[in-house]
């Protein structure tokens, strides 16, 4: 059976007091930044 996934779900950094096992971190970068990459 295909499995799905839900793409329309927003990713964001965890809220504090989260357990560092279910964090999540995102780095933010402006489009220079990813230019230079």
């Amino acid at each position: 059976m295909p499995r799905f996934i839900d793409l329309s779900a927003t990713i964001a950094n965890s809220p504090e007091g989260t357990p560092e096992f279910f964090k999540t971190e995102i780095a933010y970068a402006d489009h220079e930044a990813g230019a230079r990459q």
